[in-house]
């Protein structure tokens, strides 16, 4: 009986220090779920990409052919075989614009962005999308 006491202060203590969370360094924040953000420039038929965070790529970009086109871009870079990547988004290409489906990583599941082939530029990250600069 004399040890039930201690032994028991001791497994609570052990019980205690298992659930705490690690906190970030003193001055970071806490890193979001995905917090990715790139620029997208539309001339013609063609998407240039400008990474801000959040990918390992720094420019990207994609050529499509007359007609429109779809494909995928995440973290590791255009239809990459990433096994589980950090974003992914579907990118269909049109004549009035570029419509996207998040497949993870974003809050949003589509968005669409009217933007004529003659050019245009955005700004999209985990939370959406605004106008470029």
């Amino acid at each position: 009986m004399k040890y039930l006491i201690p032994v028991l202060v001791l497994g609570l203590a052990i019980a205690a220090g298992c659930k705490r969370k690690e906190s970030p360094a003193a001055g970071q924040a806490p890193a979001a779920a995905s917090a990715f953000e790139f620029t997208v420039h539309r001339k013609g038929d063609s998407l240039e990409f400008k990474s801000s965070r959040g990918t390992s790529w720094k420019d990207a970009s994609y050529v499509c052919k007359a007609g429109g086109c779809v494909f995928k871009l995440d973290d590791a870079g255009i239809n990459s075989r990433t096994a589980s990547p950090a974003f992914s988004i579907s990118f269909s290409v049109n004549g009035g614009g570029v419509d996207m489906t998040a497949e993870s990583g974003a809050s949003w599941k589509t968005l669409s962005y009217n933007c004529p082939p003659g050019g245009c530029s955005f700004l999209l990250n985990a939370q959406g999308v605004s106008s470029g600069k």
